[in-house]
């Protein structure tokens, strides 16, 4: 029987702070924002688990779309095929995710709706919390519709520094279209979210397998 591929892991600077991502033939399986490997190990599903990991400073597509995304092209991770473990209405939630735009963030009451489950915000903000792939899946782009950041398993700075980077990426593209009373659509933490039921205007990314 021949045996199965290794695991690449592989560790990218980026502006929000070091991302670690974990991929495979499949697709990527785990990612988080940290240089621990064991923190981003530990996220793997029971089908990869065990699989051998081999570290490496190129793993392919999946450390070229973090890279993009470092130098602005903020949708770069979602054309990269991910694999996440989950139920059926999670999985709802982690396809809304990635259809959520970049600066255009979403608050939790929104991706419920989005995913089909207007009445379910709790189980949305599950489905965030059980994310294994952080930015492929970009849960960072929902906050809460009070304001502020919300929560977020690698740290409320983080995700500060994700939405803020990727807020001045799409206000640069507003600006590069002749769009410039558009910018005020673009929002991070400080701004107010998008609500439920607004577009979310993002192109399709790959499925999650």
């Amino acid at each position: 029987m021949t045996a199965s591929p290794p695991l690449l892991a592989a560790t990218h600077p980026t502006p929000a702070g070091p991302l670690t991502l974990i991929t495979g033939p499949e697709g990527v399986c785990a990612a988080g924002f940290t240089d621990d490997l064991a923190l981003v190990s530990a996220l793997r599903g029971p089908r990869h688990r065990l699989a051998e990991l081999r570290v490496v400073g190129d793993a392919g597509a999946a450390s070229k779309a973090v890279l993009a995304w470092a130098e602005g092209d903020a949708d770069a991770p979602l054309g990269v095929d991910v694999v996440l473990e989950g139920t059926a209405f999670q999985r709802s939630i982690w396809a809304a995710l990635r259809a959520i735009a970049p600066g255009r963030p979403l608050t939790y009451a929104g991706l419920a709706a989005a995913a089909g489950r207007p009445a379910a915000v709790r189980a949305a903000g599950r489905g965030c919390a059980t994310n294994r792939v952080s930015l492929f899946v970009p849960c960072h782009r929902v906050v809460p519709a009070g304001g502020g950041c919300g929560g977020f398993l690698w740290g409320t700075a983080v995700k500060e520094a994700c939405l803020a980077h990727e807020a001045a990426v799409a206000s640069g593209m507003a600006l590069q279209a002749g769009g410039g009373g558009q910018v005020g659509s673009v929002s991070s933490c400080g701004s107010r979210p998008r609500p439920a039921g607004a577009a979310a205007g993002a192109g399709t990314a790959p499925a999650a397998r």
